[in-house]
C-alpha cells in the first residue's frame, strides 16, 4: 500500500515541518538548538514548573537533528496515511483530526511525567503521534487494506495498528528514546475520533446493542435446543 496523490493539506504539513527542520539545523550551528527546545519541546517539567502550555502544541514540529530518519519516516507515514485520509474527509476535517492527536499525544507526554519521574525533565519531539492517529483511523476505515510491513510483508490495516503497539510497547520495555505516551497517546485519540467512542451516549448506545443482540443468540439457541420459547 502506498499513498495517493499529495493532497493540498499534507503537502502544506511536510512543507511546514521540512522548513522548521531546517531552521533546527540552523539554530544548532549558532549554538541556540537547546534554547530553542527549551521553549518548543514538550517536557512536563517546563509545562508544569513554567507554564509552557503551548509545548503540547509546537513539539510535533520539531524533529531530532541527530537522526534525519526521524523526518523522513513521519514524512513518509504522513503521506501515506494522511492523503488517503485527506481525500475522505477534506482537508480542514483532516487538519483538526491531525492537530487533535498530535495535542492529546503531548497531553500524554505531560502527565507521564507525573507517573514517571524520569520522565520528568524529557523534552519529546515530532509529530509521531499525528502519524499514529492517522494510522489508528487507516486501521479503522480501511480495515482490509493490505500494508506492506518493510515494503515487503503484505499485513492488513487492522492488524498493523497492532503490530505497532506491539512494537511501541517492546521499544518501551527496551528503554528506547521513543517516546511510548506520544505514540499510545495519539494513536488512542485517533481511533476515539474516527468511531466516535468518544462519545459516553454512543457507548451506551453500543453497549446495549451488544446486550440485545447476545440476549437474542442465547434465544435462538435455547428455541433450537428444545423448543421451549417461543
Amino acid at each position: 500500500m502506498l499513498g495517493g496523490r499529495l493532497t493540498p493539506a499534507v503537502k502544506w504539513l511536510a512543507i511546514v515541518t521540512t522548513a522548521i527542520y531546517l531552521g533546527q539545523f540552523a539554530a544548532r550551528y549558532a549554538e541556540i538548538e537547546k534554547a530553542l527546545l527549551l521553549l518548543f519541546a514538550v517536557t512536563p517539567a517546563q509545562v508544569f514548573g513554567s507554564g509552557f502550555f503551548w509545548q503540547v502544541a509546537t513539539y510535533m514540529f520539531l524533529h531530532s537533528t541527530g537522526d534525519p530518519m526521524h523526518l523522513v519516516l513521519n514524512m513518509l507515514g504522513l503521506w501515506m496515511f494522511g492523503s488517503v485520509i485527506e481525500e475522505m474527509w477534506g482537508a480542514k476535517k483532516f487538519l483538526f483530526f491531525y492537530f487533535v492527536c498530535g495535542v492529546f499525544g503531548g497531553v500524554c507526554v505531560v502527565l507521564s511525567g507525573l507517573l514517571i519521574p524520569s520522565a520528568w525533565t524529557v523534552p519529546t519531539i515530532g509529530q509521531s503521534a499525528c502519524i499514529y492517529g492517522l494510522i489508528g483511523a487507516f486501521g479503522v476505515l480501511f480495515a482490509e487494506q493490505n500494508i506492506y510491513f518493510y515494503a515487503i510483508i503484505p499485513v492488513k490495516a487492522k492488524v498493523f495498528v497492532w503490530v505497532l503497539v506491539a512494537i511501541a510497547v517492546l521499544y518501551a520495555l527496551a528503554g528506547s528514546p521513543y517516546s511510548f505516551p506520544a505514540h499510545m497517546g495519539g494513536l488512542l485519540m485517533g481511533y476515539l475520533l474516527v468511531t466516535g467512542n468518544w462519545n459516553p451516549k454512543l457507548l451506551w448506545l453500543k453497549f446495549r446493542y451488544w446486550r440485545l443482540t447476545r440476549d437474542r443468540r442465547k434465544l435462538r439457541v435455547i428455541d433450537g435446543g428444545g423448543g421451549y420459547v417461543h
